[in-house]
């Protein structure tokens, strides 16, 4: 999608956000602020037909103004004091707990799996503090996720890891995970990217962990910084591409958001949106020059990588169109294809042999070892 279409996106969910049967002076004052700064960044040259909807949004925010302004002359709804806790009613949308349910797709068939998480309120934080506390934290993505995919996160000839996951090998992959030791799209969301969902982080992550983007806006207005980071090193756009939010990736970057971002994890917004399987987000990523083949600094791993020890067919053909590049390997020296194969992912390995992927089926690793031995090894 052009940034110019993407900011509209993001900018008619504003306003539909606060145009409702009453509106607050204040926010609707943040809201074209926000408007404002998006089209200074990402609409400055509009073409005729951005140029239509441009004029419309402005007529809109006119309506929208004197009808606020009529409502606060016949005394409908006095406006709020403005004192250090006020916030619009944009807030209430992240002022609660909320539960969410994502669709996430892993393993060779391909098909999407729901996976339950719970995002605290924005004020609200949620330390991990111990093995055990981690362990009932992640307990259920593991079990979707992990557990019953688990081809390729062992030697081919090793025993069969357990479906059971202990507190210490939690605490083990969640520590790895803080110190930036990841090579697996599986362990990432499992133990990076879901922890740091579910323990709470600024206002700004939990609105767009939400996709609030009215709530965004008014953030921003007031100066919270667009790159604040949680304590895992993530920021709010990191939030957004894993729960799938393309209006609030819009928001955020046309708000100088840092688009190669890197968290304690090492992963990059599009690293965590690729390996959740979110098509939207990736593609609000790439559109806005997220780097398709950028390698993670431990592990080397590309989004194309990760994508494929998923499975992520769709996803991999997104990135191979935005010239990723297929023949990128890892630290170990495996290609997308090696990855695919040795995690047992068909539709993946089909994806990336088939245009506009056209990957290698005889590259070899380590000097001798092609995708074909994998896929016969598992």
């Amino acid at each position: 999608m052009p940034p110019c279409s993407a900011a509209l996106t993001a900018i008619d969910a504003s306003l539909a956000a606060i145009a409702g049967p009453q509106i607050d002076l204040f926010e609707l004052g943040n809201v074209a602020y926000a408007i404002s700064a998006t089209v200074a960044n990402e609409c400055s040259r509009p073409g005729p037909r951005h140029a239509l909807r441009l004029r419309a949004v402005a007529e809109q925010l006119l309506a929208l103004r004197q009808r606020a302004e009529e409502e606060a002359r016949q005394g409908q709804r006095p406006r709020p004091k403005k004192t250090k806790n006020s916030s619009p009613s944009a807030a209430s949308a992240v002022a609660r707990e909320t539960t969410v349910d994502l669709g996430i797709a892993v393993g060779p068939d391909g098909s999407s799996r729901s996976l339950r998480l719970v995002l605290p309120a924005e004020n609200q934080l949620r330390p991990i503090n111990d093995p055990a506390q981690l362990a009932n934290h992640v307990r259920h993505v593991w079990e979707r996720v992990v557990a019953p995919h688990q081809t390729g996160l062992a030697e081919a000839r090793a025993p069969a890891p357990s479906k059971h996951l202990s507190s210490e090998e939690a605490w083990h992959h969640y520590v790895a995970g803080r110190s930036g030791v990841v090579d697996s799209a599986r362990l990432l969301v499992a133990f990076s990217v879901v922890p740091g969902l579910q323990s709470g982080a600024t206002p700004l992550h939990a609105a767009a962990a939400r996709g609030a983007c009215a709530r965004i806006a008014h953030l921003l207005a007031r100066g919270h910084g667009v790159d604040s980071r949680a304590t895992d090193g993530t920021t709010a756009l990191h939030h957004a591409a894993a729960t799938n939010q393309p209006e609030a990736i819009a928001a955020l970057l046309a708000a100088g958001a840092e688009l190669e971002a890197v968290g304690d994890s090492g992963a990059t917004p599009l690293m965590v949106a690729t390996s959740m399987g979110h098509v939207d987000a990736s593609a609000a990523l790439l559109s806005r020059g997220a780097l398709p083949s950028r390698a993670h600094l431990w592990s080397q791993v590309t989004p194309l990588h990760l994508a494929a020890e998923m499975g992520h067919a769709g996803l991999i053909a997104l990135l191979c169109r935005a010239r990723a590049d297929v023949e990128a390997t890892k630290s170990n020296g495996g290609t997308a294809l090696h990855t695919a194969a040795d995690s047992g992912m068909p539709r993946a390995v089909q994806a990336l042999l088939a245009p506009p992927c056209s990957s290698d089926p005889n590259a070899l690793l380590a000097g001798d070892t092609t995708p074909l031995y994998f896929a016969g090894a598992r």
